[in-house]
């Protein structure tokens, strides 16, 4: 298997649930750690290039609302689609690993 970004993710959290009958190795490219960070982590990146460009008044919303908003998307996703973005992550599974990986990061 080879993943990059959110399919290395895919590839750790498939080869975690099984996955690991099927395929022989893997190549992990640049995986998150957990998909609700990465969710934070771009909030917070798209608040602060808004704030540059056409509302700079963005700036005085705090950061406290960032998890706020997540954890509102995340109970909406959990209501709507019956999963919970806190299972995308890597991290949590890679003890149950059997394959082996290289892994990369740039």
């Amino acid at each position: 298997l080879w993943g990059h970004s959110m399919g290395a993710c895919t590839c750790l959290l498939y080869a975690a649930s099984g996955g690991d009958q099927v395929a022989s190795a893997m190549v992990v490219d640049s995986s998150f750690v957990s998909l609700e960070v990465v969710i934070q982590e771009t909030a917070a990146v798209g608040k602060q290039k808004l704030a540059e460009s056409v509302a700079p008044a963005i700036t005085l919303m705090p950061d406290m609302f960032i998890p706020m908003a997540v954890a509102a998307i995340r109970r909406s996703i959990q209501n709507q689609a019956e999963y919970d973005i806190r299972e995308v992550n890597p991290l949590s599974k890679c003890d149950k690993l059997l394959l082996p990986a290289l892994f990369g990061h740039a």
